[in-house]
């Protein structure tokens, strides 16, 4: 009995009847009297009896049945409402309940960690099995434990449906506990959690305007941190403006310098190859440059309102654009081109690229042949990337001989590799200057010497950008002030535009540069929630989200 229902004084045991898949404990009440639950009066006369049929944990993997005999008594108290009252047992379940509270808290951790039908699932292998349906309601009926007001508090938006719906989530960066989630991000709403909740001396924030309206009408007094890596991100995304503005550096930087003939040879001894036959615009590559079209066409129209006094706001509001396109556009003076980058298409092919143009210059053009025997070297890609591959080398040769699975030795010229260079993309070129150069391959950190080379302006950009690393990683806030005058003298304008926002948002962005505290942490909790969001297909509720968020296994 102590082994079995060790707070359970009042039970006996009559009977254990096992079989091959249950076990059934026959069980009754040892007192004599009961006590009714409406007045209180204790009542020794006997009414009637029932048999409850609640299910207990498992045992050795067999399901547990208890076979509970109840007594009902009269009850005398003659004020009292109730006529005949059952006998309780709240030390093992509640009223009315076909669990034992103890497999009700197993089967609601459960369910609060992997969801519901997981749950079932998983449940029923454990001889514990009950519908999805009643795991959700227990669920709904769990109430977290109350968790203190916060010192230290992290707080961040999380997406209910990205781009449309956000909520808010809100963390004890000192015990690393979610502390509550909120439906909305709406400065008011946030406001007012923070206004129920005083106590809290040191928030850490991004740079979200919602949030920074909410913390000064709620907690003036509050010391702000301002978040680091957002602060490199928010860089970056400038520094990545102002490269936009250069794109003959970033060609530079993507053009590797010819080889230089060796002393034996002059250039004139070199053999002459025959320029490629002209290839209509494929439908795919006539709809790219109806696209660019379109494009540049949008940059002017953006050009021509900004000098006609609109403000960006306005401009968004006429051309239909995102605030950050309009912006993006208005920093630079040629139209951006977004190519897709040869060498990220063909990323599982790339190790494989210098024997298949082996083999291409050899005269086998067969792209059936060139998959299989990539694929004894180790290949696990498709077909259709080689035979894409061989596509775009076949358009270079003659319409004659084009779909000849093996060319002649007088068509080697023409299967050379004829790639017209392209620019680095802007977003490229500004990991090139952000990372440090030890963890630049070799190809990498001479495409950023020719980057800088080929526009010296951008050798203070690389500087400041350098500056800004090294005083986030240090965490030194004295260095802020000489690095915004600097920006000043510099004159990059997305720059200007970065550094006007850090002085707009000085005390944070100072404290953020000095203190330890950071957004690490509620970064993960959103991630934890992103991955619980998905476990329950999108389909739960924001209440039933919100618990299995704030849940937390002893």
């Amino acid at each position: 009995m102590e082994l079995l229902f060790s707070a359970e004084r009042r039970i006996g045991i009559r009977q254990i009847i096992v079989d091959e898949e249950s076990v059934h404990f026959s069980l009754y009440g040892i007192a004599t009297s009961g006590i009714c639950p409406n007045c209180g009066v204790e009542s020794q006369r006997q009414h009637s009896s029932y048999t409850r049929h609640p299910g207990d944990l498992p045992c050795l993997g067999r399901k547990v049945r208890l076979l509970l005999r109840v007594r009902r008594y009269f009850c005398d108290n003659q004020t009292c409402g109730k006529v005949t009252f059952a006998e309780q047992f709240r030390e093992l379940l509640r009223p009315r309940m076909r669990r034992t509270d103890r497999l009700v808290e197993i089967q609601t951790a459960t369910t609060l960690e992997i969801g519901g039908e997981a749950a079932r699932r998983t449940l029923t292998r454990q001889g514990m099995g009950v519908s999805a349906t009643t795991l959700i309601k227990g669920v709904r009926h769990w109430s977290p434990e109350t968790i203190g007001v916060p010192t230290v508090l992290g707080i961040d938006d999380w997406a209910k449906r990205k781009g449309h719906h956000y909520g808010t989530i809100l963390v004890d960066l000192e015990t690393h506990q979610p502390v509550d989630l909120l439906p909305t991000r709406d400065s008011e709403t946030v406001a007012a959690w923070l206004k129920s909740h005083p106590g809290i001396e040191i928030i850490s924030r991004d740079r979200g305007r919602e949030y920074i309206k909410a913390i000064v009408d709620a907690l003036p007094e509050a010391t702000i941190v301002a978040d680091r890596w957002h602060l490199l991100k928010n860089l970056r995304e400038a520094v990545e403006m102002v490269l936009d503005a250069y794109p003959a550096a970033r060609l530079a930087a993507a053009t590797p310098p010819l080889p230089e003939p060796t002393p034996t040879q002059s250039t004139d001894a070199l053999p002459s190859v025959p320029e490629p036959p002209t290839i209509p615009l494929t439908k795919v590559e006539q709809q790219k440059v109806e696209r660019q079209a379109r494009r540049r066409a949008r940059f002017d129209e953006v050009h021509a309102l900004r000098q006609q006094g609109y403000t960006i706001s306005e401009i968004e509001r006429r051309t239909h654009l995102t605030y950050r396109t309009v912006q993006r556009y208005l920093a630079v003076d040629t139209c951006p081109q977004y190519d897709r980058s040869p060498e990220s298409y063909y990323r599982k092919l790339k190790p494989y690229i210098p024997y298949l143009e082996e083999q291409w210059l050899a005269g086998c053009t067969n792209a059936s042949q060139l998959f299989r025997d990539i694929q004894t070297l180790g290949f696990s890609g498709s077909r259709g990337l080689v035979s894409d591959w061989a596509v775009k080398k076949r358009q270079q040769l003659p319409p004659a001989v084009r779909l000849a699975r093996r060319q002649t030795a007088d068509m080697k010229p023409f299967l050379a590799r004829q790639r017209k260079p392209k620019p680095v993309s802007a977003v490229k070129a500004s990991w090139l200057l952000f990372r440090e150069q030890v963890h630049l391959q070799a190809d990498e950190i001479a495409m950023r010497d020719r980057l800088l080379a080929a526009a010296p302006k951008l050798v203070t950009l690389d500087s400041l950008v350098k500056r800004f690393l090294q005083m986030t990683k240090q965490r030194t806030a004295s260095l802020l002030d000489p690095w915004l005058n600097d920006v000043d003298i510099a004159n990059f304008g997305p720059l200007i535009g970065f550094a006007n926002g850090l002085r707009n948002d000085y005390a944070a962005v100072s404290n953020g540069l000095s203190l330890s505290w950071s957004q690490g942490q509620v970064e993960g909790q959103v991630n934890r929630l992103k991955l619980i969001k998905r476990q329950m297909y999108g389909r739960a509720n924001f209440d039933l989200l919100r618990l299995r968020v704030l849940y937390q296994p002893p």
